[in-house]
């Protein structure tokens, strides 16, 4: 996969496992992706804002 379909991947991969409550799978996969330069960086802030959820 290119960049941008590889970061939405992971994106996607990491928010299943979050919504499924499995927050140590999805919590690293977030922090490599948080910091990117991506349309999902933002969608990756908002989640770190909501206390303990990741």
């Amino acid at each position: 996969m290119a960049g941008a379909e590889n970061t939405e991947y992971r994106f996607k991969l990491a928010y299943s496992k979050f919504m499924t409550g499995d927050y140590e799978a999805a919590r690293p996969v977030f922090n490599e992706l948080k910091d990117q330069k991506r349309p999902v960086s933002g969608s990756i802030n908002l989640l770190f804002s909501i206390p303990k959820a990741i």
